[in-house]
């Protein structure tokens, strides 16, 4: 039951990062500029995109992320990592991401560590890819808690932990994603009683924070 459940998982977080970075790309995820022509160029930036034009979607957002606009520097990086309008270059995109992540920007946090648990720009180090995915869990990011889940439930750079595990996978499952909820319930039946309950008052007590 493990081994089947951890290959459909990986196919699954494999195809995530380009999910969510491509919401990123269609402008779901809007902020607001304090200077008027940032606004003007993001705005520019999304039209360009809109009609297919990422070299010139490229050369608006360029001078945002430079600027140190997170949502710039994450929709850049996604260009290069999709090899839009620039030259596909996962080590470029991780920069742009990691730029981001480093200003606490939780879907940059959660693409930095997917590019750590496989390796896309640098070496692969779930160690790493751990600590970027708690980064994003604890701001309530859904797909950074159930892959940090999944790595304490397989102690892969982590130590190996149920509790710890049902805790994050819960958490994701909470907001709706039904392939977690099938994992948590595969990490569920392995735990005693004991362990159960542990879960359930961490559980309760993040809850509370």
């Amino acid at each position: 039951m493990w081994l089947a459940m951890r290959m459909h998982t990986s196919r699954r977080l494999l195809l995530q990062l380009a999910v969510m970075l491509r919401v990123c790309l269609l402008g779901l995820v809007m902020v607001a500029f304090a200077v008027p022509g940032m606004a003007d160029d993001m705005d520019k930036a999304n039209e360009a995109f809109e009609q297919a034009d990422y070299a010139t979607a490229a050369g608006y957002l360029r001078p945002l992320a430079e600027a140190g606009d997170t949502l710039a520097q994450m929709r850049l990086g996604v260009l290069h990592h999709e090899g839009l309008g620039v030259e596909q270059d996962d080590g470029e995109a991780i920069k742009w991401w990691r730029k981001a992540a480093d200003q606490g920007y939780a879907d940059a946090e959660y693409a930095v560590g997917l590019c750590y648990d496989h390796g896309r720009g640098v070496t692969g180090d779930q160690a790493e890819a751990a600590r970027w995915y708690e980064k994003a869990a604890t701001k309530g990011h859904a797909e950074a808690q159930a892959s940090l889940g999944l790595l304490h439930a397989f102690g892969e750079g982590v130590s190996q932990d149920l509790v710890v595990a049902w805790l994050w996978l819960s958490l994701a499952a909470g907001q709706g994603n039904d392939t977690t909820r099938e994992t948590l319930a595969a990490v569920t039946s392995d735990m005693t009683a004991d362990q159960l309950a542990q879960a359930r008052k961490r559980l309760q007590a993040f809850r509370a924070q």
